[in-house]
């Protein structure tokens, strides 16, 4: 709920008083990024914990509407691609690393879409495709 929040008062307050993109799609990111730190972390704790990496949070999480609309489409995914990825203590190829990464990035963009934001690489803009969830 608090990244919902936070990403409707980015979009619909701040960015409305500065109208700088540059800024605008800099917060957007940075709040998204702590978001899947968060998540990040819990899929670390559960693979130590010899828990599935992608098990199902509580009742009350699963039922959310903001998990519904915006973790859940790429929770698998995501702790999926964490999961395989080794911890510190053990040496990774850099081309295994890197292919983490490219995966991670990519999902990071499609993530972003569900929550209403797209860049775009090739002409350098950033935009909001979708209020849905901050209507």
């Amino acid at each position: 709920m608090q990244l919902r929040s936070d990403l409707g008062r980015i979009a619909t307050v701040e960015y409305q008083s500065h109208l700088d993109v540059r800024k605008f799609a800099y917060d957007v990111v940075t709040e998204a990024q702590t978001a899947w730190k968060l998540l990040g972390n819990i899929v670390a704790a559960r693979v130590v914990g010899g828990i599935a990496a992608d098990a199902a949070f509580g009742a009350d999480v699963e039922a959310s509407v903001e998990w519904k609309l915006m973790g859940a489409p790429h929770w698998r995914q995501f702790a999926a691609i964490l999961a395989g990825v080794p911890s510190s203590e053990v040496r990774i190829a850099a081309d295994d690393l890197s292919a983490a990464r490219n995966l991670l990035a990519d999902l990071f963009d499609e993530w972003l879409v569900t929550l209403g934001f797209k860049w775009s690489d090739a002409d350098q803009t950033f935009r909001v495709t979708s209020w849905r969830l901050y209507e």
